[in-house]
């Protein structure tokens, strides 16, 4: 139902930058932070294993919400 999905988007987390991350950099597991609520265009939390080891495609500020296009 609507209620549940809102509310179930609220308790998911998304991955955000724990520090500034550059382009070109490779991640680690100390740069993602998982945090609520579910961000709109955000990458779920579930997903960080499989970022790990990859390159970032564009720059992101320490607390921003990470998103497809910076991988």
């Amino acid at each position: 139902q609507k209620c549940e999905k809102r509310a179930r988007n609220l308790v998911r987390r998304s991955l955000f930058a724990a520090k500034d991350l550059r382009a070109g950099q490779t991640l680690r597991d100390e740069d993602l932070v998982a945090l609520r609520p579910l961000e709109p265009e955000g990458v779920p939390a579930e997903k960080e294993p499989r970022l790990i080891g990859r390159r970032m495609r564009r720059p992101a500020d320490k607390g921003t919400s990470l998103q497809p296009v910076h991988f």
